[in-house]
């Protein structure tokens, strides 16, 4: 079982020969070698697991014992069979294009490749997503067309290279969700509410920037176009 990302291992068999307890329940790392922690209690007491490989052995009628690190090969042994079944943190690989084409760029094609090599490295069924996305301001050559266009062709390429055309769903975000935003954007706040005694604030000076009027300097500038927004992304589950 996992917990926050972190996985949980607990066996009740004759363990003894395999130099684990014969009741025991292990915490294990991530697949970045992060490792939370794990609480395990019973009517009698409790104790908590905080390192990788960190284990505690159970018995009928005493609280968990004291906590010790647990050998990384035996665990593997006994383990197997659920450490297999254990599923992964979905890959997400990145694709970009040629400008106007469906043209993969060639650190794209590497990226794709990638991810075949994901999808055949899974235990179970595949399950992929391929999702393509724009920039909310339009660039040339690209159309919403060729953006679905895009992930069709990646879709074709996975199947072609061996993968069930069932296991793919395709969609398109559009400019829902960008991967990089406006430079300088940032996320509107609040307006302070003035303090006892404090006046509101007066209108703007004459010249300082602001909406179109008389005095001022000018529109403020238009979004900018980001062309890293427009890609396909796969993610393999």
């Amino acid at each position: 079982m996992r917990a926050g990302g972190t996985t949980v291992l607990a066996a009740a068999a004759m363990l003894a020969s395999c130099a684990l307890p014969e009741n025991v329940v292990v915490l294990l790392p991530d697949e970045s070698g992060r490792v939370g922690s794990l609480v395990v209690s019973n009517a009698d007491g409790a104790t908590e697991l905080t390192k990788p490989l960190a284990a505690t052995s159970l018995q009928t009628g005493k609280p968990p014992g004291r906590p010790f690190l647990a050998e990384q090969q035996p665990v593997a042994r006994v383990f197997a069979k659920p450490l297999e079944a254990t599923p992964r943190s979905p890959s997400v690989f990145v694709l970009f294009f040629t400008p106007g084409s469906a043209a993969l760029t060639p650190a794209s094609q590497a990226a794709l490749q990638a991810a075949v090599q994901a999808v055949h490295g899974e235990n179970g069924p595949p399950d992929i997503s391929v999702v393509a996305h724009t920039d909310a301001v339009a660039l040339a050559g690209e159309t919403a067309q060729l953006s679905a266009f895009r992930a069709q062709a990646v879709r074709d390429a996975l199947v072609a290279a061996g993968i069930p055309a069932a296991a793919i769903e395709v969609a398109d975000y559009g400019s829902a969700s960008p991967l990089q935003s406006e430079p300088g954007a940032a996320p509107a706040q609040p307006a302070a509410e003035p303090s006892a005694g404090t006046p509101p604030p007066g209108p703007p000076p004459p010249n300082s920037p602001g909406p179109a009027g008389p005095g001022a300097l000018g529109p403020a500038p238009g979004p900018i176009a980001q062309p890293q927004n427009v890609r396909v992304e796969v993610t393999v589950r």
